[in-house]
């Protein structure tokens, strides 16, 4: 019922890492009408900044854009000062991030499922022993209760920061951003090269230098995603169907509707459970590093058989990576990535390319294994190779990480399934 989503970012010598809790608003009738009319507004004035900045050739200077826009906005619309200035951020933002994705061209449109920007004492205040939070409406700051459960409460003692108002399938609730401060994770001084392979049957093999190894199947998940799209295909046709015949709709309608959205948290769930693993396991030695493939453009590279493309396109392996990452990071874990590119072909104790036969891996000097497996130790042999010629070139007196020598056979491993 109550979730809480990740951040993490970086500083002088310390590591900044927040997280952003879901609070539900409850609000009184009033106050929902309120809320939903300075939602409304901020989603127009927020397409209208937009306009204004593609006319100025995609503007994503702030400032150039404040000056432009930022009276106007306030008369135009009635948003207060420091609304206005969070929707011309916003909107500059976005078309930054549009440049970087290689859109120089194209115009920025936002919808009312963004949201509200809110910074913190001058939009909203947070009142945790009262439960109350007192947010800026076009009609004024406007105190409501709020209700979380004890988990989301631990995060209250860290420091709080801006927030965001949003509107799910009816209900109001306020994202608010808690941070504090933690030990840098750093590559220095680390010993153990935790590799993990990441995949569709299995969702993730993490090994140690010893050979303990997790397992964390991926079958109920495949399972699941099936049942999902069977169900929104048949429910998808007979709606089309209906309406050609000008037939009522109404249960096929409120299926999808309760449905819509399932499959993704059931996805994010397992992932958090997953990367969860990762990280304890990882947590279990003597100062790590985990080590992943980086599969960004993998989609793009990689040819699927048409049986398997369903499978392959909704394969949410940058949402874990980015999991194991805030996890790892709240422990000072540093997590690093590789070239993917023959780990999970090559043999990892010769070298050579072998044969794989769905989870057994052979290799012609006689070496076998589980296939994900043999792929995460190559995964962590890949790293520490890097990090040896890194630590060779800069002369320094620190050494690589530990893995397994070349030749040893591995141990068994322990089966987590999900």
């Amino acid at each position: 019922m109550f979730g809480i989503l990740y951040w993490w970012g970086y500083t002088n010598g310390v590591m900044k890492i927040q997280r952003t809790v879901k609070l539900k608003l409850q609000p009184s009738e009033e106050q929902a009408k309120l809320l939903q009319c300075t939602m409304e507004t901020y989603c127009n004035a927020l397409n209208y900044i937009s306009q204004v900045a593609h006319e100025l050739g995609n503007c994503r200077n702030y400032l150039r854009l404040h000056r432009v826009v930022n009276y106007e906005v306030r008369e135009r619309f009635g948003l207060k000062s420091q609304q206005t200035i969070s929707a011309e951020r916003q909107v500059a933002a976005a078309y930054k991030t549009m440049k970087a994705n290689g859109n120089q061209q194209g115009k920025a449109s936002f919808n009312f499922q963004g949201g509200v920007l809110l910074q913190q004492g001058r939009d909203y205040g947070l009142k945790v022993e009262q439960g109350v939070v007192g947010i800026t409406t076009l009609a004024g700051r406007q105190p409501m209760a709020f209700s979380c459960g004890d988990f989301q409460r631990q995060y209250f003692a860290w420091e709080l920061g801006g927030a965001t108002l949003v509107k799910r399938k009816g209900v109001f609730w306020l994202h608010v951003v808690f941070s504090r401060e933690v030990e840098e994770a750093s590559e220095e001084g680390a010993q153990t090269a935790i590799g993990v392979d990441r995949g569709m049957n299995y969702l993730a093999v993490a090994r140690a230098p010893e050979g303990g190894t997790v397992f964390c199947g991926g079958g109920q998940v495949k399972q699941q995603k099936h049942h999902y799209r069977r169900v929104r295909a048949a429910l998808q046709t007979t709606h089309a169907l209906a309406r050609s015949a000008s037939e009522g709709t109404k249960g096929a309608k409120r299926t999808l509707k309760r449905l819509s959205g399932r499959e993704q948290r059931y996805q994010r769930a397992v992932n958090h459970m997953v990367s969860k693993e990762i990280v304890a396991f990882a947590a279990s030695y003597q100062r790590p590093v985990i080590v992943l493939e980086e599969l960004g453009g993998i989609r793009q590279r990689a040819k699927q058989r048409k049986a398997q493309r369903g499978d392959f396109h909704s394969w949410a392996f940058h949402q874990l990576a980015q999991f194991v990452e805030y996890k790892a990071a709240a422990l000072s874990i540093p997590v690093v990535y590789v070239d993917p590119r023959g780990t999970s072909q090559n043999c990892c104790v010769c070298g050579a390319k072998g044969t794989r036969r769905r989870h057994d891996f052979s290799c012609s000097c006689g070496y076998l294994d589980h296939a994900d497996r043999n792929a995460a130790r190559n995964i962590a042999q890949r790293y520490v190779d890097r990090r040896q010629a890194e630590l060779a070139g800069d002369g320094a007196g620190s050494t690589a990480p530990e893995i397994a020598s070349r030749g040893s056979r591995l141990a068994g491993g322990v089966s987590i399934p999900v």
